[in-house]
């Protein structure tokens, strides 16, 4: 039975992999984006339903620190997930958006972040401990938009954020558990560290690229 859970959580995986590529190769607000769009949020929706009961296995094999981190990306991609989706559906309505569901979200990642923190310093753990200020920093800005006047573009801007934060975890979730299986063990390392920066820092660019392309407006006289 967890075998065939892990198996559907690695297919989900893929297709998620591809209609992301799709999504964000294919022109903004074509069908084809729309559609991939669509479905790479039910593959996302896939990805999260199995990966519980694969936090309950780690548990139970005693792994807790994979466990609780594997626990904490399941609490910072659901935010993503959710507010992608969220975002273009109460674009007309942002006091809807920021409202109290919004707040509520924002908490939580900033006690799963706080908790992630706390147990990756006290466990040694760097990676578990840097990881943790994404839920922190995700979690504080949206308590800070919550509280102010929506900026102009602000759906899009939340649409496009939340896409990226997915687009790192599904690339992440690859190059560490998909294609770290299938490299030789002597690439263990090497590939780990390049899993963890190489989508942070894509992310980062991908991130101020859309901003100036899609989200501010353009220059008077420009």
């Amino acid at each position: 039975m967890y075998e065939a859970v892990v198996m559907l959580h690695a297919l989900a995986g893929t297709v998620a992999l591809a209609s992301f590529w799709t999504a964000g190769l294919a022109r903004k607000g074509s069908p084809l984006h729309r559609r991939a769009g669509r479905i790479y949020l039910q593959a996302m929706r896939l990805i999260l339903l199995t990966a519980l009961p694969i936090v309950g296995a780690l548990l139970m094999r005693e792994r807790l620190g994979f466990a609780l981190f594997f626990a904490y990306l399941v609490v910072i991609v659901s935010e993503s997930v959710w507010t992608s989706l969220r975002a273009l559906q109460l674009k007309r309505d942002p006091a809807r958006y920021f409202g109290t569901p919004y707040r509520a979200a924002a908490v939580v990642l900033l006690a799963s972040g706080a908790g992630m923190l706390v147990y990756g310093l006290s466990a040694g753990n760097l990676i578990f401990a840097g990881f943790a200020f994404v839920g922190l920093g995700r979690g504080g800005a949206m308590l800070a938009l919550s509280r102010r006047p929506p900026a102009p573009r602000w759906s899009l801007s939340e649409h496009l954020g939340a896409m990226i934060g997915n687009g790192v975890a599904t690339h992440i979730a690859f190059l560490l558990i998909g294609l770290g299986r299938l490299l030789p063990e002597t690439w263990a390392a090497p590939v780990q560290t390049f899993g963890w920066l190489a989508p942070l820092g894509v992310a980062l660019v991908a991130g101020v690229h859309l901003t100036r392309k899609y989200v501010r407006p353009p220059a008077l006289g420009a």
